[in-house]
């Protein structure tokens, strides 16, 4: 809906261009961005070695991995 406040727009009449300005196609054509291969293999890597860490710790937690030195340390408490 039209705003009431402001005036009507008068008609306008466009000229078309004669002259020509010099652009052509070929700047308007974008280059193919490169595949970011550094980036995802960080991702990968650091992907990997945080699930092997929180699979270490799970194991610690729950029993499986166990240490002599650990167990010595809760004994006498």
């Amino acid at each position: 809906m039209r705003n009431p406040l402001k005036p009507k727009k008068t008609s306008r009449r466009f000229a078309e261009l004669q002259e020509d300005r010099g652009f052509t196609d070929a700047q308007f054509e974008t280059v193919e961005t490169p595949i970011p291969w550094n980036a995802i293999g960080l991702a990968v890597l650091l992907f990997v070695v945080g699930g092997v860490l929180l699979t270490i710790g799970i194991l610690v937690k729950i029993g499986q991995i166990t240490s002599d030195v650990w167990l010595a340390r809760g004994a006498g408490k």
